[in-house]
Order: structure tokens, then sequence, then C-alpha cells
């Protein structure tokens, strides 16, 4: 994986979480962005474990924000199908402690 696509991806995540920290909603979680960043971790992983960049985005977000990461790193937006259905299904990752 690329890193100018790392630093797009991060920063696709943090302006995402900025717009949703300013609506202002009851239901913002403010922990997201750590959230958001153990997701992008994985998706580096998925990449590194030889997994096409789309296919790990699916894995690891879903609606608005998936579609802003792939468009992000220059992706065509969900499908119909991958929305409604995941769309990928990448094998789960090993834990970290046995990664190392």
């Amino acid at each position: 994986m690329k890193t100018e696509d790392k630093v797009r991806l991060f920063n696709a995540v943090t302006a995402y979480d900025k717009a949703q920290k300013k609506k202002k909603r009851p239901g913002y979680n403010g922990y997201a962005l750590g959230l958001y960043a153990k997701g992008l971790k994985n998706i580096v992983r998925h990449c590194d474990a030889g997994h096409p960049l789309r296919d790990a985005i699916i894995t690891e977000f879903n609606g608005r924000l998936a579609d802003r990461l792939l468009k992000a790193v220059g992706l065509e937006p969900l499908t119909n199908i991958e929305a409604r259905y995941g769309g990928s299904f990448l094998p789960p990752l090993p834990d970290e402690e046995e990664a190392d």
C-alpha cells in the first residue's frame, strides 16, 4: 500500500469525524476517531497480506464513510449490492500479538 494512499485515507477519516462532530448530534461518539484509526490499521494489514485495497476498505468500513474512503483513493463508490450485503468477505486478521 502506497504511503500517499495511507495519508489520503487518514485525511478522509479525520474530515469525516470533524463533520460528524460539528453536527452536534446526541449520538456522536467522542471515541470514534480512535475506532477509525484501528480500521485504517486493519486496512494496511489486509493490503500487506495481499488483498486489494477496495476489498480491505469495504471489509473495515461501510456506508458514507466507506464511500468517502474509496473516493479519497480514486476508487468507485460502493455498489448497491456491496452497500446492502457488505460486498467483501476477507478472512479475519490474526491478533496483533500473533502477527508480531
